[in-house]
């Protein structure tokens, strides 16, 4: 590690801890408010606290050309309405371990979906990885269960994450279409804005529609902590990372964030399976060997 780079590398490394945090606690929000909700109050929280970031470090780039409002809207379509829908959907369902286990696939995918639809050649080392990724995952999704793998039985939660990763590695393939044009950071706040708005009706339905009535002091710091540290915060500091490090260097580092789940679940007393253990060291294991030396390495992974 170059003594240069020593505060990004401690940033990303925060970056995955937080995500990695998110996995546990939003099963303690879904408890008190649904999933369109969280996401909804999430991402306009989100927004509120990421556009001034982005009016300090980039404000010319706050007024967007007309060519730039397609990408605006395609990225917060994918990679905030459905992949949030999905996500708040799904770890309704499913566990916090799991939940990351299945989200930390996305550059498998991400890598897959490249050399299937662009072209891209894969090295042996990312074959070998996307393998172990998908073995691993079929591990977890299947709770390690041959009979449930055979007869189809999987939790309809983390078939709901597998569609938000599936959306997360179709935008990030689109953002790479795009060549750099947009900033990065100015596209995530657009797409935060722009997701927030078609979050919001869905949002406004859930039972009890409208505004929330009541939320406890616990989840309200939640929903604080997914929307500004776990989305704005983290944003600028994983973006950071690409400009210094470089996709590739920064994608490892997603390898962390069901390190710190795991880690994070039996802090909490919460039992973790043999299944899950196995599935982790799989999945790290393959997406490691995914991103490794990746020049298309995707732009990151959200909880």
């Amino acid at each position: 590690m170059s003594k240069g780079n020593g505060k990004v590398y401690a940033q990303l490394t925060a970056v995955a801890a937080i995500w990695g945090g998110t996995f546990v606690v939003v099963k303690h929000a879904l408890a008190e408010h649904g999933p369109m909700k969280l996401a909804t109050m999430r991402y306009v929280l989100a927004t509120l606290a990421l556009v001034p970031l982005v009016w300090q470090r980039e404000r010319s780039a706050l007024k967007p050309h007309a060519g730039d409002w397609v990408p605006f809207v395609i990225t917060g379509g994918l990679s905030v309405f459905i992949y949030q829908t999905c996500f708040f959907q799904g770890m309704k369902l499913s566990s916090p371990v799991n939940g990351a286990l299945v989200i930390a696939a996305n550059p498998m995918m991400t890598a897959l979906l490249a050399a299937l639809f662009l072209r891209e050649q894969l090295r042996l080392a990312q074959k070998i990885g996307i393998m172990l990724s998908f073995v691993g995952e079929v591990i977890v999704i299947s709770q390690g269960s041959l009979q449930n793998f055979l007869a189809l039985r999987f939790n309809p939660g983390d078939l709901l994450l597998l569609v938000a990763v599936l959306s997360w590695a179709i935008n990030s393939l689109y953002i790479r279409r795009l060549g750099g044009r947009i900033s990065p950071l100015v596209l995530s706040a657009w797409s935060c804005l722009l997701g927030a708005l078609l979050l919001l009706p869905f949002g406004w339905a859930d039972p009890p529609a409208g505004m929330p009535t009541h939320m406890s002091l616990t989840v309200f710091a939640i929903v604080l902590y997914m929307a500004i540290p776990s989305t704005a915060i983290t944003s600028i500091w994983w973006y950071d990372g690409i400009a210094k490090l470089g996709p590739s260097r920064t994608a490892v580092f997603v390898n962390l964030v069901p390190v710190f789940a795991l880690l994070f679940t039996l802090l909490m007393g919460r039992r973790v399976e043999p299944n899950q253990f196995l599935g982790a060291a799989l999945v790290v294991g393959g997406v490691y060997l995914t991103t490794r030396n990746w020049r298309g390495a995707p732009s990151g992974t959200e909880a």
